[in-house]
């Protein structure tokens, strides 16, 4: 009986904090690292995450919309989104991350897949799909890049035929100086002669 009224003194107190106060005070260190470690100025923040105030808003809310991001019970958005980030920056270890952001290493390695399942999602947004070049292809640019799969077939991988060809001496091969580079150029003339043989 005594020990009940001790203890509850003590509370009253606030030498001995129950469960509320626990986790209340893990709330605020959580609110304060992530202050620190985001949102404190730019400096910081561009450290940390490796991108603007700005750029960040924009990514969230494109996680957000189309990736379909929804905060998590113990985490906001853009705390899910700075340790992502952070983790990526900083090749962080998911403890160093739990420790930093005082959450669980499960909870964290569960909100950093939920954040990489909604970026996969913006794939489409995000990423440009290539056009390829075509066979008949006249444009200035591409005219450097004519070259041949096999320089004893003499065919050419597209023909640019209104590409200007290039006026002067052309160096045709550089002699070699010493036994390593022979002996290498053999091996690669054997090498390629196999393939030659393997592919007719």
């Amino acid at each position: 009986m005594c020990a009940i009224v001790i203890i509850s003194r003590n509370r009253r107190v606030g030498r001995i904090g129950g469960w509320g106060d626990q986790i209340l005070e893990r709330t605020n260190v959580r609110v304060v690292n992530m202050n620190q470690m985001v949102w404190m100025d730019d400096t910081t923040f561009i450290n940390n995450v490796r991108m603007d105030r700005r750029a960040f808003r924009k990514l969230s809310d494109m996680l957000h919309i189309h990736g379909g991001l929804r905060p998590s019970k113990n985490m906001k958005m853009d705390e899910m989104i700075a340790s992502f980030l952070h983790v990526l920056a900083h090749h962080a270890k998911n403890r160093v991350v739990a420790r930093q952001l005082a959450h669980s290493g499960e909870s964290v390695s569960r909100n950093f897949n939920a954040v990489l399942h909604a970026v996969l999602h913006l794939y489409s947004i995000l990423f440009k799909k290539p056009e390829p070049i075509p066979e008949k292809c006249t444009d200035e640019r591409w005219k450097w890049f004519k070259m041949t799969l096999d320089p004893q077939e003499n065919s050419p991988l597209f023909d640019n035929s209104g590409a200007q060809e290039l006026d002067g001496e052309h160096i045709r091969y550089v002699e070699t100086s010493d036994a390593w580079s022979d002996w290498r150029d053999k091996l690669v003339e054997e090498m390629y002669g196999q393939w030659r043989a393997f592919r007719h």
